[in-house]
């Protein structure tokens, strides 16, 4: 949780960030010229369009208008389009101790979460520990399956809604 910062506005935050990170890793998809890295930054939209998913019955339980916030998305797109022209080892180098720092501060959240709220966080965490290890795996040259773990939380997610 932010200093200073509810858990319930830290759940919100949260949630707005999935906007961020579907318009950050669709843009990407968009830009890129590799069809394979398109593909792969189309994973990583999906497993934050379906974090955001889980995380708005929060955001509405706790009173928020779960309409996604437009500025969160455009946010995504400018960051997107300056992550595009940089060589991709160098973003990963870049994204990689945000996330680890990402991590930390949801963990805190999650421990924060009451009972009823506690496989949303933990959710939250398990994507941002897919998104680390993509970025692990595409520094380590094993990128063929760098989005395995991403991919795996989709299908769990999509196997509940269908059962």
């Amino acid at each position: 949780m932010a200093e200073g910062q509810t858990y319930e506005a830290s759940v919100r935050a949260a949630w707005a960030g999935e906007i961020y990170g579907e318009a950050l890793f669709s843009e990407l998809a968009h830009l890129a010229g590799d069809t394979a890295l398109a593909s792969k930054w189309k994973t990583l939209a999906m497993l934050e369009r379906v974090t955001g998913e889980q995380l708005a019955p929060l955001v509405s339980r706790y009173g928020f208008d779960t309409e996604p916030p437009t500025e969160e998305a455009e946010r995504g797109l400018v960051t997107a389009r300056e992550f595009a022209e940089m060589p991709h080892a160098e973003f990963m180098a870049l994204i990689e101790p945000y996330l680890e720092d990402v991590i930390s501060r949801f963990e805190a959240l999650r421990d924060a979460a009451p009972a009823e709220d506690r496989t949303t966080m933990q959710f939250l965490v398990d994507h941002e520990v897919a998104l680390l290890r993509f970025v692990q795996l595409e520094r380590s040259g094993a990128d063929k399956d760098s989005t395995r773990v991403a991919g795996a939380l989709i299908e769990r997610v999509r196997s509940l809604e269908t059962a």
